[in-house]
């Protein structure tokens, strides 16, 4: 069986995205996998099982740590490296040396947020915008010197890196058919919305909470599950009108996760329509399919091609006068109607290929013809 290294920018005991049930389950089916995550709180190298933990300070010389704690690279056939260029740039200097071939995956472009971000509150940033392009320039030179990309969606690599020059696989967020929830059998009362996710100030999550507040006379509440909270609880102290109405969660696993979406009717997959948000399906449309609930989303072309409105999934505009109207929509919608669109949704992304197992499987028919 030929051997995978799989360098991350994850933290010890990361539970989410692609890398636990794609890498580190069913892509162990086909190949001899080993991943490495990081830690800011030991300075010596660790084994957990089949993986390794490193100290957050070795990362930028990877392989030259790894070497020197006798792990033979030469014994592996790939290396993929997750979204660190920094990384990309080492193991693509000892290839030659080692003899691996080399794969980089972009999950999602933090640097392009980071812009975002900037010019949403400038307006006018010239020598930001100069610098992301040639950033990017540089960024693109190193994907190209590799054997295979794999970006969460061709959208995404063809709007940051238009006509690349090198085997491409899209790996999006998908569902692990072994956490796939039951159907529902019952709905609460009142009507639970969840939302999960990173929030910030280019999420403009006060449009949701907006329009929430409209809604003050109609029964619903909201679960948000969040790994850093900090941000949330600052804007909701401009809520005093929804307080007892909206609890915050934090799960530490994907299957407590599962629980806290599986406790809600509908989930909340809305984002402002930016290109940076627009390239690829939210993965907590994924998250929530396989727990139990249909989602709501923004009303973009690329959710669109995935789910169908009122028959997969709902959507609406990002803005407060219509999140509300289909939020009223929606608290006062059958319960049964709910329970439909959330199976008919998961049939659809399932039949899309959106599997780990199967996505696993296309992995590694494309690993090994490099």
């Amino acid at each position: 069986m030929k051997k995978l290294l799989y360098i991350t920018d994850q933290q010890e005991y990361a539970d989410h995205g692609t890398i636990a049930p794609l890498f580190g389950h069913y892509l162990k089916k086909h190949l001899q996998v080993t991943i490495v995550y990081y830690t800011r709180y030991k300075d010596s190298f660790q084994y957990k099982g089949d993986d390794c933990i490193v100290p957050e300070s070795e990362l930028e010389n990877i392989v030259g740590y790894l070497d020197k704690e006798g792990i033979d690279l030469g014994s592996f056939h790939f290396i993929l490296v997750r979204n660190r260029f920094d990384i990309l740039r080492t193991v693509l200097a000892h290839r030659v040396r080692y003899g691996y071939r080399v794969g980089f995956r972009l999950s999602f472009p933090k640097t392009e947020t980071a812009y975002a971000a900037m010019m949403a509150k400038y307006k006018r940033a010239f020598f930001p915008a100069l610098a992301l392009k040639y950033k990017r320039s540089r960024e693109r030179r190193l994907i190209e010197a590799c054997d295979l990309f794999l970006p969460s969606s061709a959208m995404l690599a063809a709007g940051l890196y238009p006509g690349l020059d090198l085997p491409t696989l899209p790996l999006p967020a998908g569902i692990d058919p072994a956490r796939i929830a039951a159907p529902k059998s019952g709905f609460t009362t009142p009507r639970r919305f969840v939302y999960v996710g990173s929030l910030d100030p280019l999420r403009r999550f006060e449009t949701l909470l907006d329009a929430f507040a409209t809604l003050t006379r109609l029964e619903w509440s909201l679960d948000i599950s969040t790994f850093d909270p900090t941000y949330l609880k600052t804007i909701l102290k401009g809520y005093p009108q929804l307080a007892g109405r909206i609890r915050i969660l934090q799960a530490t696993n994907l299957t407590e996760l599962g629980r806290q979406i599986r406790a809600c009717d509908v989930g909340l997959a809305l984002m402002p329509a930016l290109p940076i948000f627009a390239m690829t399906l939210p993965a907590k449309v994924m998250d929530y399919y396989a727990a139990g609930v249909p989602a709501l989303l923004t009303d973009t072309p690329k959710n669109r091609d995935r789910l169908r409105d009122g028959d997969e999934a709902f959507f609406c505009a990002f803005d407060t006068a219509a999140i509300a109207a289909t939020l009223e929509t929606l608290i006062r919608c059958d319960s049964d109607e709910l329970s439909k669109v959330r199976e008919q949704g998961l049939n659809r992304l399932l039949g899309a290929g959106r599997s780990y197992d199967i996505m696993a499987e296309q992995l590694h028919r494309r690993l090994i013809t490099l």
